[in-house]
């Protein structure tokens, strides 16, 4: 198929389209019910975008069409997630809101770890890390001043620092906990 871009590049459209006629599912199950149509969705697409005869393979356009959709949904989903905290955190009246975390930080069985919090009245947050060293064996622990949009927790223009990483996680939340308390003039 890469030796005909043309084919290439109407595949490409098709999975488009196939993917935007899937944005009436709105879940994820949703998604499941109508997989047994998923022939007629690629066919009928590939009638909307003008395309002769067979598509190249119906199956792999509609199965790259529902992931694409399945991604947009995952998206929507998370979104819709830290708006509920940054919601639920100021009718709260707290100062401070964890948009995401994941893994484990800690000994003895640490794993990849991250974690996303920012302050309300500003946008301003930190994104903290630990991950293992592959050189040494040991883990590495980072934190990284971020600027976020305070209604919604998206980015609102990039890092407001380098990531800084540390060896000793004593060292590292002690340096979280002033970053917290100076905010983003004292990352640097």
């Amino acid at each position: 198929m890469v030796a005909q871009p043309d084919l290439v590049a109407g595949s490409l459209r098709l999975v488009r389209e196939v993917a935007d006629d899937l944005r009436e599912v709105v879940t994820v199950e949703g998604l499941a019910e109508v997989w047994p149509r998923a022939a007629e969705l690629v066919h009928a697409a590939a009638g909307q975008e003008g395309m002769a005869g067979e598509p190249a393979d119906p199956e792999i356009v509609a199965g790259a069409a529902f992931a694409l959709r399945y991604r947009e949904l995952v998206a929507e989903g998370g979104r819709r997630e830290i708006r509920r905290r940054i919601d639920e955190a100021r009718a709260r009246g707290e100062a401070w809101v964890v948009l995401d975390e994941a893994g484990v930080a800690e000994a003895p069985f640490p794993q990849p770890y991250r974690r996303v919090e920012m302050r309300l009245a500003d946008g301003y947050a930190l994104s903290l890390s630990a991950e293992l060293d592959p050189d040494s064996g040991g883990i590495i622990y980072a934190v990284e001043g971020l600027r976020l949009d305070p209604d919604t927790g998206q980015s609102a223009g990039g890092a407001d620092a380098a990531r800084r990483e540390f060896a000793d996680p004593e060292v590292w939340r002690r340096e979280v906990r002033a970053l917290r308390d100076r905010g983003p003039h004292g990352l640097g």
